[in-house]
């Protein structure tokens, strides 16, 4: 059997990627285990996800679904008490070194401190104990991942599901462009929320990139941000056709 241990989840690093601290102070990161959101940082991958095309247009759905798996991580786990369930028909560490476990949050389990850290058996599958993979699944923010683990015929039913109902990234649509302004050919390409590293040596690596898909548009353009209660508003210029740039960080 594999084992389970309480842990404070201390950061999120993108859908399927945590940092934890148990209670002896000993910290990890952890790698969700059989799924895979899409990349926030570098190049995404269409063919890694079946029924998104690989032009720019679903690469671009791509990026927009990893953002929205980041912030789902965030809402679902931050400063949460999870337990960390190891799986013994898989690998215990993945190439990088970080943890490979399905991660279960606690009722009521928003704290300032861990649990007891002292390992267990884990006898209740993942899913029945609500796991946070699974909900990556059962939303559509993340596919099965290649790899031998003890819940993939499970998971790979809540992706076919998911799949058949259109939800999440699986409901992309080739005929629509959701960010674009109508009738000024702006559109927001890319949202880069939650950049790499820390946030206090990098303070412009969040930011998001619009692009002139033809045209020009004397129109302000406000980018919002609801978390911090304030708009940004870049200079007042117009975009020349085909121009692309990053206008503010966020």
């Amino acid at each position: 059997m594999g084992t389970s241990r309480s842990a404070l989840v201390t950061r999120v690093i993108d859908g399927d990627t945590i940092e934890i601290r148990y209670s002896n102070g000993t910290t990890d990161t952890v790698r969700l285990l059989g799924v895979d959101t899409p990349e926030v940082s570098g190049d995404v991958s269409p063919e890694e996800f079946e029924g998104i095309p690989d032009p720019e247009a679903g690469r671009e759905h791509l990026q927009e679904w990893a953002t929205r798996a980041s912030a789902f991580a965030r809402e679902e786990l931050s400063g949460a008490r999870v337990q960390v369930l190891t799986d013994p028909q898989a690998d215990r560490r993945g190439r990088y070194g970080r943890l490979l476990a399905y991660v279960v949050p606690d009722e009521g389990n928003r704290t300032e401190g861990g649990e007891d850290a002292s390992e267990n058996e884990a006898s209740e599958s993942s899913e029945e104990d609500g796991s946070f993979n699974a909900a990556l699944l059962r939303e559509g923010y993340a596919r099965v991942y290649d790899s031998s683990f003890s819940e993939r015929e499970r998971y790979e039913a809540l992706e076919e599901s998911a799949k058949e109902r259109n939800v999440g990234l699986w409901g992309f649509d080739s005929g629509a462009t959701s960010t674009e302004e109508p009738n000024s050919g702006l559109a927001i390409t890319r949202i880069q929320a939650d950049a790499p590293g820390d946030d206090n040596e990098r303070p412009n690596g969040e930011y998001v990139v619009i692009e002139n898909r033809g045209g020009r548009s004397d129109r302000p353009l406000r980018l919002a941000d609801h978390r911090r209660g304030r708009t940004h508003l870049p200079p007042a210029r117009w975009y020349d056709a085909s121009s692309r740039r990053t206008p503010h960080p966020l």
